[in-house]
């Protein structure tokens, strides 16, 4: 059976194993996510079953002058294939709305890719509806050089390879990209 809790330091290392599959890259340490807990306003939930933590989702409330009600987003909801269609994902999605509503959320948004059936049908299940927002996004000069540069130096060391076309599984198709073979798109 599903449970559902706010996460601990304990949960560290599992967090990072599920990050991992669900955002790619490499392995966040679990003594930086533990660290990272204790000094962010984010609020970690995980799902377990039998004992195993499962899945996770991450939420956030936010307030500004600008509004006169905080604003809540849900920012990250993972649950491992073996453990979907069990309600896990509902579970973290209502025990989140619940500490975002106590901190005083009176909406809560979700963004989620366009593409994503899956996560729109449970969001949608918990009474969330489409919005016509647009999202977009700039990263920093620092920032876009370092990740640029990271991914380059991660990536060298594979055999690089150049196809008419290639997409990320996101949606994002590039004309002529070259891919490591990991299957991620390197930049120019």
């Amino acid at each position: 059976m599903i449970q559902v809790r706010l996460a601990t330091a304990d949960d560290a290392e599992e967090l990072s194993r599920l990050n991992q599959r669900f955002n790619g890259g490499e392995r966040r340490p679990a003594e930086a996510i533990a660290a990272s807990m204790g000094k962010s306003g984010e609020r970690i939930a995980v799902a377990t079953l039998n004992g195993s933590v499962v899945g996770f989702a991450c939420a956030q409330c936010f307030e500004s002058f600008c509004y006169p009600d905080a604003m809540g987003e849900i920012t990250e909801l993972y649950v491992e294939e073996s453990a979907r269609g069990m309600g896990a994902a509902s579970s973290l999605i209502a025990l989140l709305e619940e500490h975002l509503q106590a901190s005083g959320a009176r909406e809560i948004k979700v963004l989620t890719a366009a593409g994503n059936g899956a996560a729109l049908k449970t969001y949608g299940r918990c009474g969330y509806t489409l919005d016509d927002d647009v999202l977009l996004r700039k990263k920093s000069e620092e920032k876009r050089n370092r990740s640029e540069s990271e991914q380059r130096r991660n990536c060298d060391r594979h055999r690089r390879r150049r196809l008419p076309y290639a997409s990320d599984g996101c949606g994002n198709e590039r004309p002529g990209a070259r891919l490591c073979r990991e299957g991620r798109i390197l930049h120019p």
